[in-house]
């Protein structure tokens, strides 16, 4: 089983912040690994419009604060979590996660940083 196999590599590899932004602008922006570590703003708005309803199922190595209006769920291993009207969500690199994006008119940011950003302060 091809996906599975791609799902459980995943899970163990999580997704790099370099990835993140290669699946939301199909670039890497210049001066990602900095002294302190990267950190960003993002619109939610870009991002999202460009995913086919889910973000994939995984770890991130990377730290992710989202501050979104609209309806979309979010799936742990464990449970979910339905959003209806807007919430604030932290992510971080130890707990698997993915969303379900179950409206179009998402708006919001989301901030993403790295282990190193956040250790150095």
């Amino acid at each position: 089983m091809v996906g599975e196999n791609q799902a459980n590599e995943r899970m163990n590899h999580g997704e790099t912040i370099e990835e993140l932004y290669q699946r939301y602008f199909n670039e890497v922006p210049e001066g990602v690994h900095k002294e302190i570590g990267d950190f960003n703003v993002l619109s939610v708005q870009v991002p999202f419009q460009k995913t086919q309803g889910h973000l994939p199922f995984s770890r991130r190595d990377y730290y992710k604060i989202m501050l979104v209006k609209g309806s979309y769920k979010i799936h742990f291993a464990d449970g979910s979590v339905e959003v209806k009207k807007q919430a604030l969500v932290f992510s971080n690199p130890q707990i698997p996660y993915n969303c379900e994006f179950t409206n179009e008119n998402l708006i919001g940011f989301f901030c993403v940083f790295t282990p190193a950003f956040f250790c150095n302060y």
